[in-house]
C-alpha cells in the first residue's frame, strides 16, 4: 500500500469496507492485542487482515485483491475516470505527431 493506514483505529464491528478487488468486506471483530481484524467477504467466507489492511494469509505478505482500502471521505471528489478527446489535443488541434 502506498501509505500506511492503521485500520485498528478506523474499523468498527459491523462496518463495511472495500477491498482492492472491489468487493465488500464486512468487519466482525477486532483483536487489538494481536493487531488482527476479522471479517467476511461475500462468496469467499471468513478472512482476517493485519492492522495495515493487508490480507493476513497472503503468500509472502504480498499485496493482493483481499487487502482493505481505507474508507472514502464523503467530502472528497471522486477521481476522474475518463477524459475528453479535446483535452488530450494540443493547442493547435493536432491529434497525432505527424499531422
Amino acid at each position: 500500500m502506498d501509505q500506511t493506514v492503521d485500520f485498528l483505529t478506523i474499523c468498527q464491528p459491523g462496518m463495511t469496507l472495500r477491498t482492492r478487488g472491489r468487493t465488500e468486506a464486512r468487519i466482525h471483530r477486532i483483536d487489538a492485542a494481536t493487531g488482527i481484524i476479522h471479517g467476511e467477504i461475500p462468496m469467499y467466507g471468513s478472512v482476517a487482515w493485519r492492522r495495515d489492511g493487508t490480507y493476513k494469509d497472503s503468500p509472502g505478505g504480498a499485496s493482493g485483491p483481499f487487502d482493505l482500502l481505507p474508507p472514502v471521505e464523503s467530502g472528497a471528489p471522486a477521481p476522474k475516470k475518463s477524459v475528453k478527446l479535446s483535452d488530450t489535443l494540443d493547442s493547435e488541434g493536432r491529434a497525432f505527431c505527424c499531422d
